[in-house]
């Protein structure tokens, strides 16, 4: 029998987990795992293997697994991305402001290549592109940048 979500689990436990800010978050792993409504073929049932494919492929098209994959890849979109500090100003005075860190948000992609080029053509067809940073996961002051697909055709035109 194919059972992918034994496996899994047996991946989750075997995950270094001593990264502090794992033990407070869920891994930093996703999976997809379409819902047959009933047990999976064995692993060697060939014949079934059409009726398999076709169940996943109707799966896949309902709004849930739709809005699964869409989840996941707007999450794996924002993981392209990573804020680069340039310098950190440190309030002078009135501590009730504390400091602020002035940076850019950077792609991990490197310039010139075909992923750079096919992220700007994704985010081009996007009708508003948002960034959400915050110093940690418990942080209630988050700052956002957002702006609109039309800033990214600039941009295109130096990838």
């Amino acid at each position: 029998m194919l059972d992918t979500e034994r496996s899994w689990l047996y991946f989750h436990q075997q995950v270094d987990r001593r990264k502090q800010e794992w033990d407070r978050r869920p891994l930093p792993y996703m999976r997809l795992n379409p819902d047959l409504h009933r047990e999976p073929p064995k692993l060697d049932a060939v014949r079934e293997l059409d009726r398999l494919r076709k169940e996943v492929a109707i799966e896949l098209r309902t709004e849930a697994s739709r809005s699964s994959i869409e989840r996941i890849s707007n999450q794996l979109i924002a993981s392209t991305f990573y804020f680069h500090k340039d310098k950190t100003i440190r309030s002078e005075g009135d501590r009730r402001y504390g400091s602020s860190c002035h940076g850019r948000i950077l792609c991990r992609f490197d310039s010139g290549t075909e992923a750079l080029r096919s992220l700007g053509h994704f985010l081009q067809r996007q009708e508003r592109i948002r960034f959400v940073m915050w110093e940690n996961e418990a942080s209630d002051n988050k700052e956002e940048v957002s702006f609109g697909s039309i800033y990214f055709i600039h941009i295109l035109t130096y990838i």
